[in-house]
């Protein structure tokens, strides 16, 4: 298995629940891709703007946790967004997923529970 983080996903989920997904080729998916000479944290935030027109920063990602794809490494992020969010066309909020997806909803499903299960213990450990 490759130890270097090739690739990575970005899980936007709005305070609702609802999660953002764009619409590439093969159908909706997660934002995220290749990462290309640079941190895999740069690489979310590129990708976030590319495939879904959101500025974000190093400190609004949350670290999921890594995954791996035929024996390739990568990172999974989480993000929190507001409903209101100004995305790029091509990109959609979703309350449920849509049977049109790039990757099995199984995988998908997982990745998405993962982030908001970070997400939500990001806002229970800031209150008192």
């Amino acid at each position: 298995m490759q130890d270097v983080p090739k690739f990575v996903i970005v899980v936007p989920v709005t305070d609702n629940g609802r999660i953002l997904l764009y619409r590439s080729k093969r159908g909706w998916e997660l934002p995220g891709g290749k990462i290309e000479d640079e941190t895999p944290e740069k690489a979310a935030i590129r990708e976030l703007k590319e495939e879904c027109g959101i500025e974000a920063s190093i400190e609004d990602l949350k670290y999921v946790g890594e995954i791996y794809d035929k024996g390739v490494k990568g990172v999974i992020y989480a993000l929190k967004i507001d409903e209101n969010t100004p995305i790029k066309r091509g990109a959609k909020l979703f309350k449920t997923l849509p049977s049109t997806l790039s990757y099995p909803a199984h995988e998908t499903l997982a990745i998405i529970y993962a982030a908001i299960a970070v997400l939500r213990k990001g806002e229970s450990n800031g209150r008192s």
